[in-house]
């Protein structure tokens, strides 16, 4: 698998990931192998905050959604670039989980949430330290962000070039027991990563007239 260097993402087309979540290419995520990393972005998400209000992004078919323990979260928002990812998803849907498409590239949310996590997303983003600023905006006055990120070829530039806007709160190298790890790090934004863009509820043409949102 090749990956870029710089501050450049690995972008897939929603084609693709439809394609691959019908197949079942994606359903590794629920093997025991994966659950080290999720277990730490959870257990980061309680030490953000007691009662957050989420916005995952990236969620895919909603494997951190099943995960999270009921009423440890006030409200959790999923969203996704592939339709079919959010259809899995949409099984886990209640009065506080909410899933809808949307291109994280190009979506920005019309509320605020106290803790925003990229679960494996960040690096399939176009620009992914410049995706993290845009997200700022997000953020309620104090809130923190959770990236888990594969240790890819290109992941440490990630977490370099994200050091000049963002302080690392806290950061943890888990394992899957035999040669696949993954850095997750909470990170709070530096003066220095705000970007003065609007909000705006940008998504997928179509997106929200089939799935709700907020």
């Amino acid at each position: 698998m090749r990956f870029t260097t710089g501050d450049d993402g690995r972008p897939i087309p929603a084609e693709r990931w439809d394609r691959q979540y019908r197949d079942g290419r994606w359903q590794f995520l629920d093997s025991p192998e994966e659950f080290a990393h999720y277990r730490a972005v959870a257990g980061y998400i309680r030490r953000c905050s007691s009662f957050p209000t989420l916005l995952d992004a990236g969620c895919g078919h909603g494997r951190l959604a099943e995960l999270l323990a009921q009423g440890s979260y006030r409200s959790y928002l999923g969203v996704d670039f592939s339709g079919e990812a959010i259809a899995q998803a949409a099984r886990l849907a209640g009065k506080r989980v909410r899933f809808r498409i949307a291109d994280l590239n190009r979506w920005r949310p019309r509320r605020r949430f106290s803790v925003i996590v990229f679960c494996e997303s960040l690096n399939y983003a176009i620009h992914p330290v410049a995706t993290l600023r845009d997200y700022v905006g997000a953020l309620e006055p104090g809130g923190s962000i959770v990236v888990s990120l594969y240790r890819h070829p290109n992941h440490e530039r990630i977490w370099t070039d994200a050091a000049a806007f963002f302080r690392t709160i806290h950061a943890s190298v888990v394992t899957d027991g035999r040669t696949r790890s993954w850095r997750v790090s909470v990170l709070q934004p530096k003066a220095a990563a705000v970007r003065r863009r609007p909000l705006c509820p940008c998504l997928i043409p179509g997106a929200h007239s089939r799935y709700s949102g907020g």
